[in-house]
């Protein structure tokens, strides 16, 4: 029942990291950039000075200590949805290379793949499964993990200011992801975006307090830090659980508060730390 429920919420099948070796792509082949993304192990991102990539590998075995899996890979793409960067744990020694069959998937798969792409961007999907997609759109892609040996496949979605950064895949070998698990990952899933965000570059407290000076409400500030991070209305919407009409009615009233008149401007405002002189 929730699988169909998820799959209402789609205009079209959703983002996510390909199997495997897996990084998520668009399925637009003009958008091909995941070969250049950077791909580490597990152990690698464990052992790193980059404590972004710890987390990420943290995440990791944190989700497949709850929810078993063969393989499971940590996909960060930027607002493009082009993938940026992967880290891969494997429980076992597979039958092929994580490496190639990651390059193959980036070549020849991606465009067939319903998790993959900016489908998700759109929706407030947190997790996706198989079930989740019509067996009759996803044929091609469910035959292509059986090829590889795998069963099901369950995408946990990361989102930071509204928009989808990146996302975890979970590949299993031997049954389906049970109701239960799906349930555990979206629970997950709430942990992990928090990390995510706790992790990203903090706000100075001084642009939200000169914000605030200048005669912004809480929430327009809340609205005005999302515009300057490259958020779009609907991102700002979903993020503060808003009406897109009511995010440009902040908007409005941050622009004259402000003394300007766009979103540039107001970039420009925050990237000088906040501090204007309100109109």
């Amino acid at each position: 029942m929730r699988a169909t429920n998820d799959a209402a919420r789609f205009a079209r099948p959703r983002t996510a990291p390909c199997q495997s070796d897996a990084r998520e792509r668009p399925p637009d082949a003009r958008a091909h950039h995941v070969h250049d993304a950077q791909l580490l192990s597990h152990d690698a991102a464990v052992a790193s000075d980059d404590r972004r990539l710890r987390l990420k590998a943290h995440a990791l075995a944190a989700v497949v200590a709850v929810v078993p899996a063969a393989v499971a890979v940590y996909v960060s793409v930027n607002r493009r949805h082009d993938v940026v960067e992967g880290v891969v744990w494997q429980a076992h020694e597979l039958p092929f290379s994580l490496a190639d069959e990651w390059r193959r998937y980036t070549r020849e798969v991606a465009a067939l793949d319903p998790f993959a792409g900016p489908r998700v961007h759109g929706s407030d999907v947190t997790v996706a499964t198989l079930a989740t997609f019509p067996a009759a759109e996803s044929e091609a892609y469910r035959a292509y993990l059986r090829q590889l040996g795998f069963v099901d496949r369950a995408d946990v979605y990361v989102r930071a200011s509204g928009g989808v950064v990146a996302s975890i895949a979970l590949l299993r070998t031997a049954g389906p992801f049970e109701p239960h698990e799906i349930s555990a990952l979206r629970h997950l899933q709430r942990l992990i975006e928090h990390a995510q965000d706790c992790a990203a570059a903090p706000v100075p407290p001084a642009t939200r307090e000169a914000l605030r000076a200048s005669g912004l409400t809480r929430r327009e500030a809340d609205v005005a830090l999302l515009v300057g991070g490259g958020a779009t209305n609907a991102e700002i919407a979903r993020s503060l659980h808003l009406t897109q009409t009511t995010v440009k009615t902040h908007l409005t009233r941050i622009y004259g508060k402000l003394g300007i008149r766009s979103r540039t401007q107001l970039a420009i405002v925050l990237g000088t730390g906040g501090r204007v002189t309100p109109r």
